[in-house]
């Protein structure tokens, strides 16, 4: 269903009199779908993912105010070559640094490090900063990829099994700068030893991963 979505927001973006595309969606997983949008669109327009942390029932129901406000983002000349971004509160954000903060609160959506790349002020759009555009070529996602995070004390038994699985890709979700306990180190060599793709990267909310 994801990759469909990317395909359909890839078509609207085709056309010529289509000057971007706001998608509606659950928080949950807003950010990812986000993100994947971000990565494998290279179209130029710009694409908003936006949605509401309070439901229609509910006081304060914020999904009027965000979608107007990503139409009105997806409509400004500058929102061009600006990739995927998140709508949220009179904020605009990258679709490659945003995150959920809050299980509940409606300015859930941050970007750490970074702060929103643009601000809405009732009509008037204040943009703070833009992205270097770069995307993947790809034709369709890859199933059969598995996330593991490391804490303290964390054994290698669920990647032991996936590595004896022979699974297409794992990634490591490490600690600090992504750091991996020595007992997995064998396991992750097996892993591409024998073609299966892994990725370590960094735990925190910060920062990047180290070499």
């Amino acid at each position: 269903q994801l990759w469909q979505l990317r395909q359909r927001v890839g078509a609207h973006l085709a056309v010529e009199a289509v000057r971007g595309v706001v998608i509606t969606h659950g928080t949950d997983t807003l950010v990812e779908t986000a993100f994947l949008l971000d990565l494998t669109l290279a179209s130029p327009k710009p694409v908003v993912v936006t949605g509401a942390m309070r439901t229609v029932s509910e006081a304060g129901y914020d999904g009027h105010a965000n979608i107007q406000q990503a139409l009105r983002v997806v409509a400004d000349d500058e929102a061009r070559h600006r990739g995927t971004m998140v709508v949220f509160t009179d904020e605009i954000h990258a679709a490659r640094y945003v995150t959920k903060s809050q299980s509940h609160s409606p300015a859930t959506f941050r970007s750490p490090n970074w702060g929103p790349m643009g601000r809405i002020f009732g009509t008037e759009i204040v943009w703070g900063w833009t992205v270097t555009r770069d995307w993947v070529e790809c034709e369709q996602l890859e199933p059969d990829v598995h996330l593991l995070m490391v804490a303290t004390g964390t054994e290698p038994l669920l990647l032991s099994m996936l590595v004896e699985q022979r699974v297409a890709g794992i990634v490591i979700e490490g600690v600090g700068a992504n750091r991996v306990p020595p007992s997995w180190l064998p396991w992750i060599r097996r892993a591409t030893a024998q073609g299966t793709a892994v990725v370590v990267a960094h735990g925190t909310a910060g920062g990047h991963a180290s070499d």
